[in-house]
């Protein structure tokens, strides 16, 4: 039976304190408080620094087995590197995560791109085949020339699954980055980056409600579908989390 993941992207706000978090709750409680209410979590903080082992091991620990962990990838692969990377690099942050490896819940690594980054297939390839097996991938592009069936065609190659990014449109009706929808791999990805504001406006009920179609449509055709709001300002992530839940459930979707 295929799962449905549905988390914010970040745990470690004070701001919900109070909204989401009981206020006295202590900081090194909030992800087991978290994972009462949702089974997944993107990790952001893992694109500036590599977490020590000692924090995914006490992570790994204080949530159930059934718990997914999303990694973004180290800025300095994705960013500097232009994933032009040897293995020493990947084996840099990819060691300290070995403790979610053993978790029933598969991890997922969030290969986020920037968006002055052009596709080159050539690198692209290279880049694929260094990746240690044991862990989902994700990627998400930014420019709108990656977008192209020779990308789709090598993704699907690695089972890595294009990421579905919703962001905000302009004035002049361009959405901040592509908005595709292409299946790549035996799951699917969403990140939701806000409606109307970047990073930092809910989404309508309505809009939430197409994308419980969307993602049921994709459950019911036997992907995983993971969707994470990154949209954490006044804590709307969680607000808009928790709707997209009971969206689900009314549905008739109960593996979430």
């Amino acid at each position: 039976m295929p799962r449905i993941y549905i988390g914010t992207s970040g745990f470690a706000y004070p701001s919900w304190v109070g909204s989401f978090y009981p206020a006295g709750t202590p900081r090194d409680e909030w992800l087991a408080y978290y994972a009462r209410y949702f089974p997944a979590v993107e990790i952001n903080a893992s694109f500036y620094h590599t977490p020590r082992i000692s924090t995914i091991r006490k992570w790994a620990a204080q949530t159930p087995d059934s718990f997914s962990f999303c990694f973004k990838l180290s800025r300095y692969i994705t960013h500097i590197l232009r994933l032009q990377c040897d293995q020493v690099s990947l084996d840099v942050f990819f060691t300290p995560l070995e403790p979610v490896r053993s978790k029933k819940a598969p991890a997922v690594i969030l290969i986020q791109l920037p968006s002055s980054l052009k596709p080159d297939l050539i690198v692209l390839q290279n880049f694929l085949e260094k990746l240690p097996a044991g862990f989902r991938y994700a990627i998400e592009f930014r420019h709108p020339s990656c977008f192209q069936p020779e990308t789709y065609t090598l993704l699907r190659t690695h089972n890595m699954a294009l990421v579905l990014a919703d962001s905000p449109t302009s004035a002049k009706g361009t959405r901040k980055w592509p908005l595709v929808n292409e299946d790549t791999a035996s799951f699917f990805y969403i990140r939701m980056h806000g409606s109307k504001v970047l990073f930092a406006s809910s989404y309508s009920d309505e809009e939430l409600a197409y994308y419980a179609r969307l993602i049921g449509q994709k459950w019911e055709a036997g992907q995983d579908v993971y969707v994470f709001f990154n949209n954490d300002a006044a804590g709307h992530a969680v607000e808009n989390a928790r709707t997209l839940q009971r969206l689900l459930h009314t549905s008739g979707i109960a593996d979430l």
